[in-house]
């Protein structure tokens, strides 16, 4: 079941980035919340109609599970970032 990406729906995602972002912060849990909130968030993109697997977005998304799962680097917001990236190269392409 796909959700057109309304503005309501980029709203969850976004809670849901900011969500795995502030989890990923407490001291040992980067390790188990980068995979699991990538895994979620490629299933809250796929019901959206965005693939994560295909090309660029595929660039991006490994590009963050590689960077969230680096103790220091996942204090940084890579979780939002690739939202916001995702969501920018949905809406470029429906243009």
């Amino acid at each position: 079941m796909k959700q057109p990406l309304t503005r309501a729906y980029i709203l969850i995602l976004m809670g849901a980035a900011i969500l795995f972002d502030a989890l990923g912060t407490v001291p040992g849990a980067g390790e188990f919340v980068s995979p699991v909130g990538q895994a979620v968030m490629a299933f809250l993109f796929y019901r959206a109609g965005i693939n994560v697997f295909k090309h660029k977005k595929l660039l991006v998304f490994v590009f963050t599970t590689v960077f969230e799962i680096i103790p220091a680097a996942s204090a940084l917001p890579f979780f939002l970032a690739e939202t916001m990236v995702l969501i920018a190269l949905a809406r470029a392409k429906k243009e």
